[in-house]
């Protein structure tokens, strides 16, 4: 969820501060209507039109129907996927009068799962601050941190990780940042791979 919950010994601790305000969702799901949408609500995901469970498989598991049937208490993110990069561009022109100054769009300019995504979310919501939280809860710091991105959204947090790794599938953009890079992948058991030739286990 991008540092917005905490999950310890079983339980769920959010950050309130990057949840979207309701009555934003609503009108973001009504200006992208007739399109395929789908949103993570306090851990429970909604889907509008044609979103594989590809896309959202790492994210969460359980699925409560469709967006419009979500409380809307506590999301996190709203994305809007389309085939064409064109016709989400405009989207993002459309809705952003709606945003405010702590809501902001992101739409990305490489496919994912064969369409692009413009992903709504609170500015402040970020790897970097769910790090911070987790890392205060044992009595850690950024400084102890040995970190594994792959997306742009990891990028603040590479850059202030004591140890900050890309991954192989990881663009340009992300590595540039990292001081090392694995040899595999996510699919490949990347992560796993490296820590084991790291630490030499």
């Amino acid at each position: 969820m991008d540092g917005a919950v905490l999950r310890l010994k079983g339980e769920n601790f959010w950050d309130p501060e990057c949840f979207l305000p309701s009555d934003l969702v609503k009108e973001l799901l009504a200006a992208s209507a007739g399109l395929s949408v789908y949103l993570f609500d306090d851990d429970l995901l909604y889907v509008r039109g044609n979103v594989g469970s590809g896309v959202y498989r790492e994210w969460a598991l359980r699925c409560g129907g469709e967006p419009e049937a979500a409380p809307l208490t506590a999301v996190t993110h709203l994305i809007i996927t389309h085939e064409s990069w064109a016709a989400l561009s405009e989207l993002a022109g459309r809705i952003a009068p709606l945003l405010g100054r702590q809501v902001h769009s992101l739409l990305a300019k490489e496919r994912f799962y064969g369409s692009y995504n413009l992903v709504v979310c609170k500015k402040v919501l970020s790897k970097c601050r769910g790090a911070k939280r987790l890392l205060k809860h044992y009595g850690f710091a950024l400084q102890d941190l040995l970190f594994f991105g792959d997306w742009r959204n990891d990028i603040p947090l590479l850059k202030k990780a004591a140890f900050p790794v890309a991954m192989r599938n990881a663009g340009e953009a992300v590595a540039m940042h990292a001081r090392a890079v694995t040899l595999f992948s996510n699919e490949e058991a990347g992560v796993e791979r490296f820590l084991t030739r790291f630490f030499d286990l």
